[in-house]
């Protein structure tokens, strides 16, 4: 059994926000994609931008090589920021797919000078201690953990409770929000 939340939708949903707010040219920090979660998140952005009639341009995603050692990865993540920006300066929001990335953004944003939310805005996935303490703090996908422990502690029960040894294991998916 497991609860998992609806990245797909989540994503979808912030790069939505953004939209909402104006946002044309959203630069996409994400995971490569045998990694499920950036894959899912990737396709929320991805059709986001495109249910909004924009055009889907590759230049404005990357996808971060996962070292497992971020004192290699993140410098090599904000060198790529920083060039991307410097190519499309018509870049007026990022969607980083967790709250490491949309950190790394927020540096190089902050040493170019570019005001965020003014400028570039930038929204994460992830709604943890990185994104409630980082300056300015972020708009964040929220995947209701409360929701998660709630549910997972349910059918963890439920599965002790019953009788059944051959139930089928079971995938509760929660909503986010932004």
């Amino acid at each position: 059994d497991k609860v998992v939340v609806d990245d797909t939708q989540g994503a979808n949903q912030a790069v939505k926000h953004l939209i909402v707010k104006g946002r044309k040219n959203i630069l996409l920090l994400t995971t490569q994609d045998y990694i499920t979660v950036g894959r899912l998140r990737t396709q929320g952005y991805i059709k986001a931008i495109l249910d909004a009639g924009l055009v889907l341009d590759n230049d404005l995603i990357i996808k971060v090589v996962d070292t497992h050692n971020s004192n290699a990865a993140l410098p090599a993540l904000e060198a790529q920021i920083e060039k991307t920006i410097s190519k499309f300066p018509h870049i007026d929001a990022i969607f980083a797919v967790n709250e490491i990335y949309a950190a790394a953004a927020l540096r190089v944003l902050r040493q170019a000078h570019i005001q965020v939310p003014d400028e570039i805005a930038v929204v994460c996935f992830t709604d943890g201690l990185i994104s409630k303490f980082s300056t300015p703090t972020l708009t964040t996908v929220s995947q209701h953990s409360e929701e998660i422990g709630k549910k997972a502690a349910e059918i963890l029960i439920n599965r002790l409770c019953s009788d059944d040894n051959e139930a089928l294991p079971k995938t509760e998916v929660i909503k986010c929000t932004v």
